[in-house]
């Protein structure tokens, strides 16, 4: 109990007092705003024959990606897909430093154990992000009543054989995909899962570096991941449109997606250790 109660308040302390998160509620509306428009054109224009269109195709686009910049030989960067996984990171970065040097420091004192603070953090870490992700939800839920689209989650297999002749350098895997089930879940884990990876892994390289530098490594993993298709770039499991669900030949999700909880185990297991016996209180010198 005492442990959820502290859990309580560090996701009070990170999360609901934590403003950049509310900052970015517009931003993310204005990209929605953008998808919208885009969507507009495809269905009105190229595609009429589909049917509206709903919100799970407007959370497909958002979390599209793009064919890597290398084999595309074209300077075609989804800014939206880097804002939406870049935010998370940049809104929690910091934040394991900043506790000890506050409160965080006597939550330890009463927790009596590094080892549980440090579990307590990563557990904080899988909330913050699950928080970020429903938000974005939330902000296209709500754009798509205001604008009278249907709020479905079951992807159109109309829609589905249209994306699928998107990618200039991959191979679709059918004509005819039929959505499934898992294939729609899969779907809705794998940004989830990717932006918990990101920020686990921001707040384990804190252990070793600045968390200013910590977080420009996690953007040089995202703008690698938007260069190349290398399996382990793991942030393309996010890119909803260029995996092999669509493309035989595409980033293998599944080995991603194993991927994903291998840098989660380490980060959590690893993490611990370190943290264990080192000293990251910033500022802090040794006495003569």
């Amino acid at each position: 109990m005492r442990d959820c109660k502290i859990l309580w308040l560090d996701c009070k302390e990170g999360i609901v007092k934590n403003k950049r998160i509310w900052i970015m509620v517009p931003v993310v509306l204005l990209y929605s705003m953008l998808t919208h428009i885009e969507l507009d054109i495809i269905w009105e224009n190229i595609a009429p024959e589909y049917g509206p269109y709903s919100l799970f195709e407007l959370f497909w686009i958002n979390f599209s990606g793009c064919d890597p910049l290398i084999k595309a030989k074209a300077m075609t960067i989804p800014y939206p897909w880097l804002a939406m996984y870049i935010c998370p990171v940049f809104m929690t970065f910091d934040y394991m430093q900043q506790d000890l040097l506050g409160y965080g420091s006597q939550m330890l004192f009463r927790i009596g154990s590094r080892k549980r603070w440090w579990y307590q953090k990563c557990i904080w870490c899988f909330i913050s992000a699950l928080w970020i992700y429903l938000l974005m939800w939330i902000t296209m839920a709500v754009f798509c009543l205001i604008n009278h689209i249907p709020v479905s989650f079951t992807p159109n297999p109309n829609t589905i054989a249209f994306m699928a002749t998107e990618s200039i350098c991959y191979t679709p895997v059918s004509d005819t995909l039929i959505p499934s089930p898992s294939f729609t879940m899969t779907l809705l884990v794998c940004p989830l899962l990717s932006m918990f990876t990101m920020e686990l892994l921001t707040m384990t390289l804190t252990l070793f570096v600045r968390p200013a530098i910590a977080f420009i490594i996690n953007v040089g993993i995202l703008t690698l991941s938007i260069t190349f298709d290398r399996t382990l770039l793991f942030p393309r499991i996010g890119m909803l449109m260029k995996n092999d669900l669509l493309y035989s030949d595409a980033y293998p999700l599944k080995k991603g997606i194993i991927l994903c909880i291998s840098f989660i185990t380490v980060c959590m297991i690893g993490g611990g250790i370190v943290f264990r016996y080192k000293d990251i209180l910033p500022g802090k010198e040794e006495e003569p």
